[in-house]
């Protein structure tokens, strides 16, 4: 899922420090599995019914929980936020189709003065966490506000259009799925959080029929012939599948970039043969064929089961979901809600083994439900339950089928040290995918020795990641001790593609800390520009002392095909321009050797 095509740069850091925070964090059990370096790890935010979020009734204490729940879920080295914005056709964000939720201020459709979203993206921007704006499709208001609804600005759905929906049981009211019409103002209002807000993904809930019965005879008998369907059945499953299609058209076609996801019912249309409600059959939810189609990059199952007990069905369902893939993600729902009990094992007191169950089946993710529950799990146990699998943070794992575009390195490393605390601080740099992307993170890796070591080496252990950022500094408190300690920092793109040019190396002696001043000495290897190239390029490269220096490229087997230098050079920055003529297309390897120091990047030769 990641890719190793790294090379970083290398900050080595005589400082007074000592172990990192993270190797003594308490655990609930021993992991059972290594944590991975890419694992998507989400927690769903809830906003319906104020569950997880809004909380106070001010702006100020407002914004003030909302930053509290995205620290703290940074805390718990998740990286992702999936954050309700749309839970009863209303709004969290600055929407001119919808109207305010009425959590944020007591009235339905009052502007609360400021714009949750933007906010919640700004916040989760600081830790390199996405945010995946979650939004309920077909289950859109409940029947006793009706009265709300008409008194909006914008009015609810239900008024302005009451022939797209429908009343079901004796309190919600459901979007027809029948209806291309009101399938289109739903697409309509996700295009509207996509074109004005930078949401790493659009994530769909209740996207399918209720239980228990839907009115739509009379839709259903004057259709029944578009697309070669002659049942009640296929006729609704077919309409949630054109849902999937146009939404997933119509946002890749605006921003290439923004994923798109769901959360299905657990169940798809199988079982090992206990009773349960099954999405395909139970409520027309076709799952699979949104990713066998390609209209989904991710779909999330609700998988709210645990291993052993008296609801064993955990392992199975995974297995399940595993094997219809079709090349795109899973990622697994977790209830976090189930805790304590007497007669059976719960989900919450066993996601440890679940979630080493998911990366055994080689699932590269999961998402907890919901943040209050995982969050006050973590209070009531004295300690934090995630990180029991959790060796430290993650990367988002890359999807192959987006663009791939490999970010240049951060340059300028600097590094400060104040008492315990140390910051080291980088220049950002340019980057814009080929489909006009331009958002990066910054992976942060650190390692303690007494040898420089290869930077490679250093971001190839997922131990050694110690932090994401979407910031150009990062800062920790680390005891005194005195020690020496390598930091790696790399561009990680949306995608989870990280940077592969060369490293830059700075040093600061015991002296220069005690006295507040820097010792610069620094080692860099520049990506090469063009890249890709035909037939040349140019190389630059910057030693801090005059040495022997070697500057060779070779091939994939390790057969070198070319030398351009070797010999004496002094102190400072050089430039090498190579030919590859004689060469075929294809990827290659160049490697500096100085003064102990060996730095290497890769360049693609295309003819």
């Amino acid at each position: 899922m990641f890719t190793n095509l790294t090379r970083p740069l290398l900050l080595a850091v005589l400082l007074c420090v000592g172990v990192s925070q993270l190797a003594n964090a308490q655990f609930l059990q021993e992991p059972q599995s290594e944590s991975p370096k890419s694992e998507f790890r989400a927690v769903w935010l809830t906003t319906a019914f104020g569950l997880d979020w809004p909380k106070g009734s001010s702006p100020a204490e407002q914004q003030e929980s909302l930053r509290n729940i995205i620290k703290n879920s940074a805390s718990m080295d998740l990286n992702a936020i999936v954050f309700q914005v749309s839970a009863r056709g209303d709004a969290h964000y600055r929407s001119e189709r919808l109207p305010w939720a009425s959590r944020l201020t007591g009235t339905f459709g009052e502007d609360p003065g400021w714009d949750p979203l933007e906010f919640a993206i700004e916040e989760a921007r600081k830790y390199g966490m996405e945010v995946h704006a979650w939004y309920n499709v077909f289950n859109i208001g409940l029947q006793n506000e009706s009265s709300q609804y008409e008194a909006s600005t914008p009015q609810h759905i239900s008024v302005t259009n009451p022939d797209y929906v429908r009343n079901v049981g004796d309190d919600q009211i459901w979007l027809n799925p029948g209806v291309p019409a009101a399938r289109q103002w739903a697409i309509d209002n996700v295009l509207e959080i996509v074109e004005n807000y930078d949401v790493d993904a659009v994530h769909f809930d209740f996207i399918r029929y209720p239980t228990g019965g839907f009115p739509d005879d009379p839709i259903v008998r004057g259709q029944f012939n578009e697309n070669n369907i002659n049942n009640t059945a296929d006729w609704r499953r077919d309409n949630v599948n054109q849902f999937n299609r146009d939404v997933y058209a119509a946002v890749k076609d605006i921003k290439p970039w923004v994923k798109v996801g769901s959360t299905p019912v657990g169940h798809y249309q199988t079982s090992g043969g206990w009773p349960a409600l099954y999405g395909y059959s139970g409520v027309f939810q076709d799952a699979v064929a949104w990713i066998r189609e390609g209209v989904n990059d991710y779909i999330v199952p609700q998988i709210y089961w645990d291993i052993g007990g008296n609801a064993p069905y955990f392992d199975w369902i995974v297995n399940d979901w595993k094997d219809r893939n079709h090349g795109r993600h899973i990622y697994v729902g977790i209830a976090a809600y189930r805790a304590g009990g007497s007669d059976s094992q719960n989900s919450s007191d066993q996601m440890g083994e679940q979630i080493d169950t998911l990366r055994v089946n080689s699932i590269p993710g999961h998402v907890f439900f919901r943040f209050d529950n995982i969050f006050r799990f973590n209070v009531f146990q004295g300690r934090e339950a995630p990180r029991l699998n959790y060796n430290g943070p993650a990367l988002i794992p890359t999807m192959d089928w987006f663009q791939q575009d490999v970010p240049a390195i951060p340059s300028n490393l600097v590094a400060d040290r104040s008492g315990s605390s140390h910051t080291i601080s980088w220049t950002a740099p340019d980057f814009e995918a080929e489909n006009g992307d331009t958002k990066l993170t910054y992976a942060i890796y650190r390692v303690q020795g007494d040898a420089s070591p290869n930077p490679e080496g250093i971001i190839e252990d997922a131990n050694n990641l110690v932090a994401i950022t979407g910031e150009t500094s990062f800062t920790e408190n680390l005891p005194e001790d005195e020690g020496r300690f390598y930091y790696v920092v790399t561009s990680v793109t949306r995608n989870g593609v990280e940077s592969i040019s060369g490293a830059e190396i700075e040093a600061l002696t015991s002296s220069s800390i005690d006295e507040g001043s820097q010792l610069a000495a620094s080692y860099r290897l520049e990506q090469n520009y063009p890249n890709p190239f035909n037939p040349t390029t140019t190389i630059r490269y910057e030693i801090a002392e005059t040495g022997h220096v070697t500057l060779s490229v070779y091939d994939l087997t390790g057969r070198i095909v070319a030398t351009l230098e070797n010999g004496v050079r002094p102190a400072g920055q050089h430039v090498v321009r190579f030919d590859g003529a004689s060469l075929a297309s294809g990827m290659y390897i160049y490697r500096l050797n100085a003064n102990d120091v060996q730095l290497s990047g890769k360049m693609m030769l295309v003819k």
